[in-house]
């Protein structure tokens, strides 16, 4: 088993001597336990705490600090999570479970589960991971809006899911984590501190702020082939483009338009590069009034000889170090859900048709007039 590890974890490092010490040192402290569970109502899961406290022992360690990632289906989340509270959790260290998204179907199913989660854990040992807000260029939004007031805009390639995407759509998986969050970390005031609690209070107030959505202002999409692909479990209506004009009921953005849009099968970028992309709207040169936009583009392996780091590097670095800012607090949570759970009704109760759009081109035309009727130009133009 140290073997598989090694060979996964090492890549090209592994012609590294020091690495290769370093990385066989972490090894010898690896070990794995096969657990027998199984589905009825409940989940029947056990994990035995004495086999935790025998590796501690055998390190030579009476104290210890345990993370829990749950990366298991949706369904089982509850069950295993309250068991490892019950059974598992160490009295002489810190406990800190780390849950991976959807946070919930709807605002109703996320208000359960995060009472539940409350019942069995402190709020300070909730770390809801989005592994798109680890990015280094999302993190950079508070230094860039604080300093420099300039945009920042990440470019990324998003490829359908299989079951889980067509079960939770577009709008679920991407718009309720990453994308609101990205506009919370952009919009807010400027935090008493960049401590963690402080940035999360200026964020959950920009959540709370932002209108109910009109379909009007919201444009769903489908690509043509994800109908019928095989395997993926497409529903017929569940839309794989989404883009929307967002509005934030506040003194500072009264009445400015937030436009922003995220969908599969769109043009592909198979490693994309992170960069900070300034626009600026300027007069054209001439008598006339014509408008152009100038770009200033910063990529980072051109400006800084060094290696940007994962974006799960990231997150599981800072639940290591209590550091809470990249992650959603419970009250993020439920204000994300009732921007969102309104709009989704109405696209079931309406049984509203995506548009269909070419894999691999530019995504439904209705976003371009969506762009039009609040004066934008798409930043993809």
């Amino acid at each position: 088993m140290a073997e598989e590890y090694q060979n996964t974890w090492m890549g090209k490092e592994a012609e590294d001597a020091s690495s290769t010490r370093k990385t066989s040192s972490l090894l010898t402290m690896v070990s794995s336990l096969s657990l027998l569970f199984c589905y009825s109502e409940t989940l029947l899961f056990w994990l035995p705490s004495k086999t935790l406290l025998a590796l501690m022992v055998s390190l030579g360690e009476h104290e210890a600090n345990r993370i829990f990632y749950l990366s298991v289906p949706q369904e089982a989340l509850l069950d295993v999570s309250v068991s490892l509270a019950d059974n598992s959790q160490t009295k002489r260290g810190w406990n800190r479970i780390i849950i991976e998204k959807p946070f919930g179907f709807d605002a109703l199913s996320s208000y359960k589960l995060t009472q539940c989660f409350l019942s069995k854990f402190q709020e300070k040992q909730l770390y809801r991971i989005d592994h798109r807000l680890g990015k280094d260029l999302i993190e950079n939004i508070t230094v860039l809006r604080f300093s420099n007031l300039v945009i920042l805009s990440e470019e990324c390639g998003m490829e359908a899911q299989g079951r889980y995407f067509g079960h939770y759509g577009v709008i679920r998986d991407i718009v309720h984590s990453h994308i609101l969050q990205t506009i919370a970390l952009f919009a807010m005031e400027p935090p008493v501190s960049l401590d963690g609690e402080d940035i999360r209070n200026e964020k959950v107030k920009v959540l709370r702020s932002i209108r109910k959505l009109n379909l009007n202002d919201v444009v769903l999409g489908q690509y043509k082939n994800s109908a019928d692909k095989s395997g993926c479990y497409m529903n017929s209506l569940m839309p794989t483009f989404f883009a929307a004009a967002l509005y934030i009921d506040n003194a500072r953005w009264d009445g400015v338009p937030f436009l922003v849009k995220t969908g599969v099968g769109l043009i592909k970028h198979r490693q994309p590069d992170e960069a900070i992309l300034l626009k600026v709207n300027n007069k054209v040169p001439g008598l006339g009034l014509q408008l152009d936009a100038s770009e200033l583009n910063l990529l980072y392996r051109d400006k800084y000889d060094v290696e940007v780091p994962d974006s799960y590097e990231h997150l599981l670095l800072d639940v290591i170090d209590g550091d809470t800012h990249l992650f959603m607090r419970s009250d993020e949570l439920e204000a994300a859900w009732n921007i969102l759970t309104p709009i989704l009704d109405k696209i079931e109760e309406n049984k509203v048709v995506p548009e269909l759009y070419e894999t691999g081109g530019r995504g439904p035309v209705g976003a371009y007039y969506l762009g039009a009727k609040h004066g934008v130009r798409w930043a993809d133009d």
